[in-house]
């Protein structure tokens, strides 16, 4: 055989020493702003590749969901069991936008709701407002226990 054709030989003398890049040197962070029914407040920061005019980091930016507590946004610790989600639906000025999403309870305030000899009563109902809005609420109702249970 000759040396020509063995690949393994020939490549032996050339460096393959491969660069180690940090994924975080190509990215930023971006302050993450509640909406002004919220108070308009930075609430987090989040990682996003650097943007720039070739590249699409805005569009991934965009429709990400971020999850607060109510006792963070507005400091008062007695309201730390409901928890808002908010999207972002723009970013300007360095900032990310955000809208409401939604509202949900902690797991340990609704297990403390649940009580034994009381029925959970759980719907929902989906409105449209006037300016077109969809929306869709959620109501548990929780019963009173009866005199004849045990």
């Amino acid at each position: 055989m000759t040396i020509d054709k063995n690949k393994r030989i020939s490549k032996s003398n050339r460096s393959n020493k491969k660069r180690n890049i940090d994924p975080f040197e190509k990215k930023i962070w971006v302050p993450v702003r509640s909406p002004k029914s919220a108070g308009n407040s930075v609430f987090g920061l989040t990682i996003v590749d650097k943007i720039t005019s070739s590249n699409n980091s805005v569009n991934k930016l965009k429709n990400r969901i971020y999850e607060i507590s109510l006792a963070d946004l507005n400091k008062k610790e007695e309201l730390s069991y409901r928890k808002l989600k908010f999207k972002c639906t723009n970013y300007n000025e360095g900032n990310c936008q955000t809208s409401f999403n939604g509202l949900d309870l902690t797991r340990d305030k609704f297990s403390s709701l649940i009580k034994k000899w009381h029925t959970i009563v759980e719907t929902y109902s989906d409105l449209k407002t006037q300016d077109g809005f969809y929306l869709r609420i959620f109501v548990i109702a929780f019963s009173r226990k009866i005199k004849s249970q045990v």
